[in-house]
């Protein structure tokens, strides 16, 4: 709510949540897999994070990102599950040994994706 009682409506899609995260699976770069980067924007085009890397901002594929749990992302992608593509639920885990995400879609239902399927 504004000063004046107005109100101020916002699609989710034109917000950007900032959040830590850690890098993984990053073969140009190995040094910096378990390094935590804080993330800053989403370039669309190139499907790139905009993340702070040790001091200096790189860009950084979604398959090489963990995002924290309690975000709300965006499922993208899906072939099996279709239905679910552009929803945004919330990160509950992420299991290393599969590679994938449980993300609480709604009260009854949870999904398990994939790191480049999931986007802030």
């Amino acid at each position: 709510q504004l000063d004046g009682g107005d109100q101020l409506r916002i699609k989710p899609s034109n917000l950007f949540q900032q959040c830590e995260a850690e890098v993984i699976n990053m073969q140009s770069r190995p040094e910096c897999n378990g390094e935590r980067v804080g993330i800053k924007d989403f370039d669309e085009a190139k499907g790139r994070y905009h993340a702070l890397l040790k001091g200096q901002m790189a860009a950084l594929q979604p398959c090489n990102v963990i995002l924290p749990k309690g975000v709300r992302a965006r499922v993208v992608g899906l072939t099996g599950a279709p239905q679910w593509n552009d929803k945004v639920g919330k990160v509950l885990d992420f299991d290393r040994d599969k590679g994938r995400y449980l993300v609480q879609m709604t009260d009854e239902q949870q999904l398990r994706v994939k790191l480049e399927n999931l986007l802030l």
